[in-house]
């Protein structure tokens, strides 16, 4: 799993950020498959907080997901 893309947005007057992520896994040699989360954050470790997201977050639209995160 390798992190691709992230997005963030804070909730006014929430200290844990709402986090969108797109991961690409590898199905086979050189064939690469796009997958995006959502879900809250931590807000203290951007890459723990995107990794956390990418393992337990939510399913995301991947297309909507481009759109916010590259």
């Amino acid at each position: 799993m390798k992190i691709v893309g992230k997005a963030w947005f804070t909730e006014m007057g929430s200290t844990r950020p709402i986090g969108v992520v797109i991961i690409e896994t590898e199905i086979d040699q050189s064939v690469f498959e796009r997958k995006a989360y959502i879900g809250t954050a931590f807000g203290v470790n951007e890459m723990a907080d995107a990794r956390h997201i990418a393992e337990r977050g939510a399913k995301f639209p991947v297309d909507m997901a481009e759109k916010l995160c590259l």
